[in-house]
């Protein structure tokens, strides 16, 4: 597992429990707002969209295994969130910083 805590500021862990161990079907970005499908444990999917996304950065996110998405301190006004990888040896990230985020299951 990857610690977002070298990257900045670690606020904590948002998302909840669906978010371990779960995995990163699909992302789409369409400039200002970013979706992110997540297949939990058990096979429920979510949708996790961000909008007024300020910056993304993003190799190979789709499969990823997610430790969770930690919220780290952000520049004012935004927040940033990173996608924490649960193999510390892949090279597959997402992170984003963004106005807001919401989750709900599809």
């Amino acid at each position: 597992m990857s610690s977002p805590q070298n990257a900045g500021e670690l606020l904590g862990y948002v998302g909840g429990p669906q978010l371990h161990d779960a995995e990163i079907v699909r992302v789409d970005d369409s400039g200002e707002d970013l979706r992110v499908v997540i297949a939990s444990e058990n096979d429920s999917k979510f949708l996790v969209s961000f909008t007024g996304v300020q910056s993304l950065i993003s190799n190979k996110p789709e499969g990823m295994t997610l430790y969770g998405m930690a919220e780290l301190k952000g520049e004012p006004g935004h927040r940033r969130f990173v996608f924490v990888n649960w193999d510390e040896d892949d090279d597959a990230r997402l992170e984003v910083s963004a106005v807001g985020y919401s989750m709900e299951k599809i």
